[in-house]
């Protein structure tokens, strides 16, 4: 499924949100089993699954989970009352994602779905960020991306590194060829944005 699909994982979802649905214009495909959800749907892809699964905790926490476990940037809106799940024992799985209370706020509820797409926009663009400062960055690349993230200068960067400025200049080039920057100012937001610390998974700092 492109970018734009609303996934719904429910048996019955609740009627006004359907028919906005309905009147909206997305890209919809409909899961009634979590299993089938994470099987089919394609969790590579920046979209957003709202879910509506009648209180099951266990059930919301699994599909969490797996978009966790994958590193998906699909994001996950709940239509369910927000104290309903609260008293059960996987309520923390679930506690930082947007819940929509019933019935349903229809401006609440189209302001949690375009923030779900823009926040897995931003999720996709970590990721791929993640991947390119974990394995295609040598060492060296990454202290200088570091460094340029936290807007130092080339001459400062050289002076912290024992390194002629020529020579990072020379990495820097390197780091926006891999990051696919054509000048300086693209690069330095792209890491100011998207820092190597921020987006890099913690077992890499070992």
């Amino acid at each position: 499924m492109p970018p734009n699909t609303v996934y719904i994982l429910s048996e019955n979802l609740d009627r006004t949100v359907q028919k906005w649905l309905d009147t909206q214009g997305f890209t919809t495909e409909y899961f009634s089993q979590v299993d089938d959800f994470i099987a089919q749907a394609d969790l590579t892809q920046p979209n957003c699954v709202l879910m509506q699964l009648n209180g099951s905790v266990q059930h919301y926490a699994k599909a969490i989970r797996q978009l966790t476990v994958q590193h998906s940037p699909m994001q996950a809106v709940i239509i369910e009352s927000h104290d309903t799940l609260f008293s059960e024992q996987y309520s923390s799985t679930c506690s930082s994602l947007p819940f929509i209370d019933l019935p349903p706020d229809l401006i609440a509820l189209e302001t949690a779905v375009t923030r779900a797409f823009q926040h897995g926009a931003e999720k996709r663009q970590m990721n791929a960020m993640a991947r390119i400062y974990c394995h295609e960055f040598t060492a060296r690349e990454l202290e200088i991306a570091q460094q340029l993230a936290k807007k130092k200068t080339i001459a400062e960067i050289a002076q912290y590194l024992f390194l002629s400025p020529t020579t990072v200049e020379k990495y820097v080039c390197r780091i926006k060829e891999k990051t696919a920057c054509q000048t300086i100012d693209a690069l330095l937001a792209l890491l100011v944005d998207y820092p190597p610390e921020s987006v890099m998974p913690r077992e890499t700092h070992l």
